[in-house]
C-alpha cells in the first residue's frame, strides 16, 4: 500500500511550557477536568477546542512580544540616541562613567582636550612645606601665535575659556590659587641636517618636521585627541571613560603627559619624537638654538635645553626669512638636496596658517537632538480582536439561532468580552512600558486600563451598566499606582548603585498629609533620577561662583542638592530661607560654604600673586541648617542631617554642620548674600583685566571687597560655632 509523500510534523524534544501546543494541551486538560463526563472527544469540530485554540494563538503573540529585548521593549531601535535612552533612566558608558579630573594628570589631560590649540598649558598642585595638597592649583599656559596676532583680545578669549572650564568641573573645597599666569616666549630657532628618502614631497616633509617639533616643544599633541576628530580610535590605550575623560587617553596623549614631566628637552627626544615622519631616514645632527641670549647660572647636559621656567616657556619660530633656512642640510641618495628657499617660505607661511586653522576648527560632535519614543495610546479603540479569527461560521450561526432565542447574542458579546478584555490589558501594559519608565513625565499612573468596546465587539458598550468612560476612569483599575511607582524607581536607581529612601523619616514631624507626603517622597524620587548623572558622578562638584548661585538649581552644588533629596525637602537648590512670608517647608534648607574659598585674595601692585598660607580649617566644609523648623529642632532629624553629611562628603575635607535659629539665619544670609556678590563681581571681572598685567588696578577695589566680606563672614560663623554645644 503505498502513501503520498508528505513533510512531517515536528515534534521538538523540548517543546516551549508557553508555546501553542503546551497552552493548548493545557487547556483541554482543564476543560476536561471542569466538565467530567459532559466533555465529548475534544476533536477540531467541537466549538469549545475552536475557541481554545483562537485563545492560544493570542497568548502566544503577547508572549512573543513580551519575550523582546528590552530595547525593543522599551521601543527603542538599534539607532536610538543617547538622549532616547536617558529619559528612560538608561545612559551610555561613556556618560555615566567618568569623573571629574582629580589630579594633576587629569587635569592636564581634560584641559588639554577643551583647549588643544594653547600652548605650554601646564596644571600644577600648590603643596604646604610637608607636601601636602592645599586645594589650590596653579594654571600657567602660553597663547597660540593666532592668539599673538590678535593682540590682548585673543589672548584674554584664550584664559577666560581656561578659567570657565576650571570653574565648571572644580571640586569641592579646591580652587585656583591666582587667575592663570602667561608664560613668555623664549624663541628657538630649529638647526638640523637630516637624510630623507622616497618620492614625498619635500616642502610637505619639512613642513611636517616642524609642526613636530612646534607641538613638542610647545606641549601640544602631534595628533588631536579622538574627541576631537584626529586620532584612530583604536589608538586609546585605556579602556572606555577610564577617569575624567569620556574615552581613555590615546597613545599621542600618553606620550605628551610623559614628556610634561620631563623639565628638560634633549636633541635626542627630539630626533625620536620624528623618527616615524614618513620619507625621513635619519636624524644626522639637530640642534635649538635661541634667539636671544638669557643669563643663567645653571650647568645644562651637552645638547639639552630647559623647556620652561616660573615665568616662561619655548617656543619655535617658524622661518620668517631666508636665513632661517640657511642651517637646514638635507642629503638624499648621498647628494645634498637644493631648496628653493624663497618657494620654501611661502609654502610654510600656507601651512601654518592650514594647520592654524584645522585647530581652532576641531569640535566635539554636538549632541543628537532630543527623541521622544511613543508613549502609546488608547488601545480600546485600535486593538485587533481575537475572537475575529474564528471562522465565520460562528458568526453566521449566532444570527441564526439569536433569530428565535433573544438576548442570545448579547451573552455571546460578553462571554468573548472576558476574553478580549485579559489580551487587551496585557497589550496595553506592554505598549505603555516606556510610559512607565520616563522621567520626563510627573505621571502618577502605574497600569493603564483597557477594556473592549464597540469597536472590538458590536454591541457590548449597550450591555454595560456603567459607561465605559467612567470605567476606565476608576481608581480600582490602577490600584496603589504611588507604591508601584516608588518600586519602580527603586528599581531604576538599583541600575546605578543608587538608592533614595526615606524611611528613617517616618514618624518625624511633616509638613504633609499621608498621601501628600507619599506624592512628595515620589516626586523627590523622580527628581534623584532625572538628575542621576549629576547627582552620583559629579556628586563631589563645586559652584561655580562667577555665575549666579542662590535660585539657581543647576549651579547649586550636587552634594548640598543631594543632601536635600535624601533628608525630604521641600526644595534642592540654594536660596534664602529666612524669607518671613515662607511656610516651614519652604523654609527648611541648607547652605553650602567651603571655607578654601573665603581666603585672603587681596593682589598687591607690587606682588600680583602673593602666596596663600594654609589655615587648618581650609580643608573643611560648612553645613548651613535651619534649627528652627519642626524638624529642623527634632534632635533625630539634625542626627539623620549630620550622618548623611559624613556619609556623603568627600573623605579628605573635614565637614561641620551648624543649626541656626531663624534671626541667626537671617544674620547669616546677608553675609553670603554679601560674599556670593563679591565673589561674582570679583571674578567676572577677573575674566576681562589681564592681571599678568599693569592692568590689575580696576580690580584691586573688588578684591579689597571681597577680602572684607569673606573676613566678616568667617569671624561670625566661627563665633557661632564657638556658642553652639
Amino acid at each position: 500500500m503505498s502513501t503520498s509523500p508528505r513533510i512531517a510534523r515536528h515534534q521538538p524534544q523540548n517543546p516551549d511550557p508557553l508555546g501553542f501546543e503546551s497552552l493548548r494541551e493545557q487547556g483541554i486538560g482543564w476543560a476536561q477536568e471542569a466538565s467530567g463526563k459532559l466533555w465529548t472527544d475534544y476533536n477540531l469540530h467541537d466549538p469549545g477546542v475552536t475557541l481554545l485554540e483562537a485563545l492560544c494563538y493570542a497568548l502566544t503573540e503577547d508572549i512573543f512580544l513580551a519575550r523582546q529585548d528590552v530595547p525593543a521593549l522599551l521601543q527603542l531601535s538599534e539607532n536610538a540616541p543617547p538622549a532616547a535612552w536617558a529619559r528612560l533612566g538608561l545612559y551610555q558608558p561613556g556618560d555615566l562613567l567618568p569623573c571629574r579630573p582629580l589630579t594633576e594628570m587629569d587635569w592636564q589631560l581634560w584641559l588639554r582636550r577643551q583647549l588643544p590649540h594653547a600652548r605650554q598649558l601646564q596644571m600644577q598642585a600648590q603643596l604646604d612645606p610637608h607636601g601636602r595638597f592645599t586645594g589650590l592649583w596653579q594654571l600657567r599656559l602660553q597663547a597660540p601665535e593666532e592668539e599673538l596676532r590678535q593682540g590682548l583680545a585673543g589672548q584674554m578669549a584664550l584664559r577666560q575659556h581656561a578659567m570657565q572650564l576650571f570653574w565648571q568641573q572644580r571640586n569641592l573645597g579646591e580652587d585656583l590659587a591666582h587667575p592663570p599666569q602667561w608664560l613668555a616666549p623664549r624663541w628657538v630657532r630649529l638647526q638640523f641636517k637630516i637624510v630623507i628618502h622616497g618620492e614625498r614631497n619635500v616642502y610637505e616633509l619639512l613642513a611636517e618636521i616642524l609642526q613636530r617639533c612646534d607641538d613638542l616643544i610647545s606641549g601640544r599633541f602631534s595628533a588631536l585627541p579622538a574627541a576631537t576628530g584626529g586620532d584612530d580610535p583604536q589608538a586609546h590605550a585605556h579602556d572606555i571613560a577610564e577617569g575624567p575623560l569620556r574615552e581613555g587617553p590615546t597613545a599621542a596623549e600618553i606620550r605628551w603627559a610623559q614628556t610634561q614631566q620631563q623639565p628638560l628637552l634633549h636633541a635626542s627626544d627630539i630626533a625620536r619624537h620624528l623618527a616615524d615622519i614618513d620619507g625621513l631616514a635619519e636624524v644626522d645632527t639637530l640642534s635649538l638654538e635661541p634667539l636671544e641670549t638669557f643669563e643663567t647660572s645653571e650647568t645644562l647636559p651637552t645638547g639639552s635645553v630647559r623647556r620652561y621656567g616660573p615665568h616662561w616657556a619655548l617656543r619655535l619660530q617658524w622661518p620668517n626669512v631666508l636665513t632661517d633656512l640657511q642651517d637646514w642640510q638635507l642629503w638624499r641618495d648621498g647628494a645634498h638636496v637644493q631648496l628653493d628657499r624663497p618657494s620654501l617660505l611661502e609654502f610654510l607661511s600656507e601651512q601654518r596658517q592650514v594647520m592654524a586653522w584645522r585647530r581652532n576648527n576641531a569640535r566635539t560632535e554636538s549632541a543628537p537632538p532630543l527623541h521622544h519614543p511613543s508613549s502609546g495610546s488608547a488601545l480600546h479603540h485600535e486593538a485587533y480582536p481575537a475572537s475575529a479569527a474564528l471562522p465565520a461560521v460562528y458568526r453566521e450561526t449566532l444570527h441564526q439561532y439569536a433569530r428565535h432565542q433573544p438576548g442570545l447574542k448579547d451573552q455571546w458579546t460578553g462571554y468573548l468580552a472576558l476574553l478580549e478584555q485579559g489580551l487587551m490589558q496585557v497589550q496595553m501594559q506592554r505598549e505603555q512600558i516606556p510610559r512607565l519608565y520616563a522621567l520626563d513625565q510627573d505621571e502618577r499612573r502605574s497600569t493603564w486600563p483597557s477594556l473592549p468596546s464597540d469597536a472590538q465587539l458590536p454591541g457590548l458598550e449597550d450591555l454595560l451598566e456603567t459607561p465605559l468612560a467612567e470605567l476606565l476612569a476608576l481608581d480600582d483599575l490602577d490600584e496603589d499606582p504611588l507604591g508601584r511607582r516608588h518600586r519602580l524607581l527603586d528599581y531604576q536607581l538599583a541600575l546605578h548603585g543608587e538608592a533614595l529612601g526615606h524611611s528613617a523619616l517616618q514618624g518625624l514631624p511633616c509638613y504633609f498629609s499621608p498621601t501628600a507626603w507619599a506624592e512628595h517622597l515620589l516626586h523627590l524620587k523622580r527628581h534623584f533620577a532625572r538628575r542621576l548623572l549629576r547627582l552620583s558622578k559629579d556628586r563631589t562638584g563645586g559652584a561655580d561662583y562667577s555665575q549666579p548661585l542662590l535660585g539657581s538649581q543647576d549651579n547649586t552644588p550636587p552634594l548640598q542638592e543631594r543632601l536635600a533629596l535624601m533628608l525630604g525637602m521641600a526644595h534642592t537648590h540654594s536660596r534664602l530661607l529666612s524669607t518671613a512670608t515662607q511656610s516651614q517647608a519652604d523654609r527648611e534648607g541648607l547652605h553650602l560654604v567651603e571655607w578654601l574659598l573665603l581666603r585672603p585674595i587681596h593682589a598687591q601692585p607690587s606682588h600680583p600673586h602673593p602666596p596663600h598660607a594654609q589655615e587648618e580649617d581650609d580643608a573643611q566644609l560648612l553645613f548651613v541648617f535651619s534649627g528652627w523648623t519642626a524638624r529642623g529642632q527634632d534632635p533625630r532629624f539634625r542626627r539623620l542631617a549630620e550622618q548623611g553629611v559624613a556619609r556623603e562628603a568627600p573623605a579628605h575635607l573635614r565637614c561641620r554642620c551648624l543649626w541656626l535659629e531663624a534671626d541667626a539665619m537671617a544674620t547669616f544670609e546677608q553675609h553670603w548674600q554679601a560674599w556670593l556678590d563679591a565673589r561674582r563681581q570679583y571674578t567676572q571681572a577677573v575674566l576681562i583685566v589681564d592681571t599678568n598685567a599693569d592692568e590689575s588696578a580696576p580690580i584691586e577695589p573688588l578684591a579689597q571687597t571681597l577680602d572684607h566680606v569673606a573676613a566678616t563672614l568667617k569671624n561670625w560663623l566661627r563665633d557661632m560655632w564657638m556658642d553652639t554645644p
